[in-house]
C-alpha cells in the first residue's frame, strides 16, 4: 500500500502583484478530513488550484499521495479528487448519462460503489438533473469524484522488473485493474511476492510465483539498492523518485537475485520506469484475443509475435516482444519505426544484419570477459 501523507506542501509560495500566498507548509496524514478557513483573499483557492495543477508555484514543492504534483501530474490526477465550487450539469439532462461520460474516461470507476452512493443520496440515474436542488446538485457533484476509486481504499501495486540476459531493469506502479495488464505485458517467468499480500489478478497467471516475507518489501532500501546498482547518488534523474511502493517491490527483487545468482549484478546499470498512462492499453483479453503471443490454445504460434519474428538472436526477439506488448501512446515513436521498416524494405535487411552480426558477437565477447 502507498502509505504516504494525502497532501504534503512545502515551502510553496504564489505571488501575484497584489497577492501572495506562503511560504506554506502542510501535511495532511491518510483519512484526515481538514478544512481551510480565512476571510476571502487569504490564497485558499489558490492553493488548491495550484494542487491540481491549474497554475504553477513559483517556490515549494506539493505532493499529493507521495506523488510530485507537475512531473506526476497525471497519477495525481488519477489518485485524487476534485469538487468545485461551478455545480452546472444540466448539459448531461440526466443523472445517468453524466455518470455514464465520466465513467468513460475513469479506468477505476466502480460500478457498485456508484449505485451505493446513489442509494444513500437519495437520487437515482433517472433524475433530471435542472430539477435538483443545490444540495442534489452537491450531491451528484460528489458521487462523480467518489465513484471513481482515486485513493479510496485503493491498492497502488509496486512493480519491478530484471531481464537478467538483458540487463533490463524496470519500475512502475499501477492499480487493482491495471494489475492483470501489466502482467501480461511483462511476461514473467517468476514473480516474487509479499506472502501477505497476494493479488487475486496473479491466480490467473502461468508464471512461478515466489512467497517472500514482508519485511524484504522495504522502500527505503529499495532506493538504497537501486542507487548502489546504477552507481547514482539520486534517482531523480531517472524519473523514479517518488515511487515508493515501486521502490519496495524493488529492494526484494534485487536482493533475490543477488542471492540467486551469487554475484554482484554488475551489467545492470540502466533503469527504465513506465507508466500505464503512457501505453496503450491491452489487457489479458485483448492478448488472447488478438493472439499476440500465444493462441486462443495456449500455443506460441502462429501468433503475430511468432510471424513477425525472424530474428537472429535471443536479444532481438525479446525486444520484438517487447514492442508488441507494450506499445507506447507517443505516435512520434510508432513513426519512426515506420520509418525505419521502410527503410529496411526499400535497401534490404540482410546486409544490416551481416554487418551487426559480427558486431554483436564483439560486444558478446566483451560482455563475457
Amino acid at each position: 500500500m502507498n502509505t504516504a501523507p494525502a497532501l504534503e506542501v512545502s515551502g510553496l509560495e504564489k505571488h501575484y502583484p497584489r497577492f501572495g500566498l506562503g511560504p506554506l507548509d502542510l501535511t495532511v496524514p491518510p483519512g484526515s478530513i481538514y478544512g481551510l478557513i480565512g476571510p476571502n483573499g487569504a490564497g485558499k483557492t489558490t492553493l488548491i488550484d495550484l494542487i491540481f495543477g491549474m497554475g504553477s508555484p513559483d517556490a515549494g514543492t506539493i505532493k499529493v499521495c507521495g506523488y510530485d504534483h507537475e512531473r506526476n501530474e497525471v497519477t495525481v490526477k488519477q489518485r485524487a479528487a476534485y469538487v468545485g465550487p461551478d455545480l452546472n450539469f444540466i448539459a448531461w439532462g440526466k443523472i445517468g448519462r453524466a455518470i455514464r461520460f465520466n465513467r468513460g474516461f475513469r479506468p477505476t470507476w466502480d460500478d457498485g460503489y456508484c449505485a451505493r452512493l446513489m442509494q444513500d443520496f437519495g437520487i437515482s440515474a433517472d433524475d433530471r438533473i435542472g430539477t435538483l436542488s443545490f444540495g442534489g446538485r452537491t450531491k451528484l457533484a460528489l458521487l462523480l469524484a467518489l465513484a471513481s476509486h482515486t485513493q479510496r481504499g485503493h491498492t497502488v501495486h509496486g512493480l519491478a522488473w530484471l531481464g537478467l540476459s538483458s540487463g533490463e531493469l524496470g519500475l512502475s506502479e499501477c492499480s487493482d485493474q491495471e494489475l492483470a495488464g501489466w502482467l501480461a505485458r511483462l511476461n514473467a517467468a517468476e514473480v516474487l511476492v509479499d506472502r501477505n499480500q497476494v493479488p487475486a489478478a496473479l491466480t490467473a497467471t502461468r508464471c512461478a510465483i515466489t512467497n517472500r516475507p514482508e519485511w524484504q518489501f522495504d522502500a527505503a532500501l529499495g532506493v538504497r539498492k537501486l542507487c548502489e546498482q546504477l552507481r547514482v547518488a539520486s534517482l531523480a534523474g531517472f524519473n523514479a523518485g517518488e515511487l515508493n511502493t515501486a521502490h519496495a517491490a524493488a529492494a526484494a527483487l534485487l536482493s533475490y537475485a543477488e542471492h540467486t545468482q551469487g554475484q554482484a549484478l554488475a551489467h545492470v546499470r540502466h533503469l527504465q520506469v513506465e507508466r500505464a498512462s503512457e501505453l496503450i492499453d491491452l489487457p489479458p483479453t485483448t492478448h488472447r484475443n488478438l493472439e499476440l503471443t500465444q493462441t486462443l490454445r495456449g500455443e506460441d504460434a502462429p501468433t503475430l509475435l511468432s510471424l513477425l519474428d525472424t530474428c537472429r538472436t535471443g536479444m532481438g526477439s525479446r525486444a520484438l516482444r517487447l514492442w508488441t506488448t507494450r506499445p507506447p501512446r507517443e505516435r512520434g515513436v510508432a513513426s519512426e519505426r515506420h520509418d525505419a521498416i521502410d527503410a529496411l524494405i526499400g535497401h534490404g535487411a540482410e546486409p544490416l544484419r551481416q554487418a551487426l552480426r559480427g558486431a554483436c558477437a564483439e560486444v558478446s565477447r566483451g560482455d563475457v570477459l
